[in-house]
Parts: C-alpha cells; sequence; structure tokens
C-alpha cells in the first residue's frame, strides 16, 4: 500500500471526522436509571441519608475505598438531611465535629418524582464518587477546592426511589457537597430537596 507522507486524502479525513464526532456522541449520551425493584416500603424509611465516616489523610478516593474494603470499623454518623453542605475553614464536616481528615460513606435513596431527562450538578471540596442505580455518574477524586461538575445527564426511567451512593472526603481547609438537579422542562438548576431523600432504617 502506497502512503504519500504529508497528505491524506479527502475520505480518509472525513472517516477520521465521522470517527471522532462519534466518540463525542457517545460520552454525551444521557446514563439510563431505574428506580430500585422492589421498592422500600414507606414505614421502613427514614428521612435523610445514611453516612458512616472513617476518617484519614485522604489524597485520593481511591485510598478511601481501599480503606473501607479492608473492613475498617466506621463510626455512624448523624443522618444527612440532604447533599447541600458548603463549611469555610474551620467549621465542621458534614455531620461530624471534625473539620478536617474526614472520610464518608454515604447511601440511601433519592426519588425521582418522574420519569424522563434530568440534569444533575455535583459540588465537591475535596475528592468525591458518585453513583446512582450502581453507576457511576460523576467522580472527582482528588483534593480541590468548590468544584462543580459538568451537566450530567441521565434519564429516568420510571419515578420512585433510586439507590445512591456516595464516597466523599475533606482533608483540610473549605468543604463542600452539593447536589442539584434540574428537572425535565424546568428552566433551572435547584439543590436537590430533603424530601427526596431517605434511608432504610433498619440500618
Amino acid at each position: 500500500m502506497n502512503v504519500t507522507k504529508g497528505k491524506i486524502s479527502a475520505g480518509f479525513a472525513m472517516g477520521l471526522l465521522a470517527l471522532f464526532i462519534g466518540f463525542g456522541s457517545t460520552q454525551a449520551m444521557a446514563v439510563e436509571i431505574g428506580p430500585v425493584q422492589p421498592q422500600p416500603e414507606a414505614d421502613a424509611l427514614v428521612p435523610g441519608l445514611a453516612v458512616d465516616y472513617i476518617y484519614g489523610d485522604y489524597h485520593d478516593i481511591d485510598e478511601l475505598y481501599q480503606l473501607m474494603a479492608t473492613g475498617t470499623a466506621p463510626g455512624v454518623g448523624s443522618p444527612l438531611p440532604a447533599l447541600n453542605y458548603r463549611t469555610s475553614e474551620g467549621k465542621n464536616v458534614l455531620t461530624t465535629k471534625f473539620q478536617r481528615f474526614v472520610g464518608a460513606h454515604i447511601n440511601g435513596f433519592i426519588k425521582f418524582p418522574a420519569e424522563g431527562a434530568y440534569s444533575l450538578l455535583v459540588t465537591s471540596n475535596d475528592g468525591v464518587r458518585f453513583q446512582l442505580g450502581g453507576q457511576m455518574i460523576w467522580e472527582d477524586p482528588d483534593i480541590h477546592p468548590d468544584r462543580e461538575s459538568d451537566p450530567i445527564e441521565v434519564n429516568v426511567v420510571a419515578p420512585g426511589w433510586v439507590a445512591l451512593d456516595v464516597g466523599y472526603f475533606q482533608r483540610k481547609g473549605s468543604s463542600a457537597l452539593i447536589l442539584k438537579w434540574k428537572a425535565p422542562g424546568a428552566a433551572d438548576y435547584v439543590v436537590v430537596p430533603a424530601e427526596a431523600y431517605a434511608h432504610n432504617g433498619a440500618k
């Protein structure tokens, strides 16, 4: 096969462009999520999200998950009413009595009131790994100041409670962990309200 150096045929160039566009389209596709089955009974749920604290001097979210995998006994914390935390330096992180070196494993459910296309935004400081319906939808793993995710497009196939699982750490300084959503047909993002969160009371 003869290839002339320094020249690319128009057909080959168009093929590369199509391939590149195809990759971009795949990355932009919405993540499809559905409610847990069966749905939890209302009398089995407690408002807010369950949280276990595993304290340490973390630099990356993988370090938290590695420690969790060893079976290190966590400290059960007071439930988080919602994911709407932003603090300045010297303030307690989440529901702890500590201002630094906090690792948190957060879990429970988030209730999507209707099916359709939602857009989510996650703000974190420091590292976070965010899963919905068993799928990781966002990760910002290292030490950083308050930083908002790109819009995360999710397609909710049916209304109801969806499993939520979040790993998060704050090393020192200020902290943030916020989830916003833009519901189908809505014009703006709003902080996900407290009534949209619950966890299993039997935990």
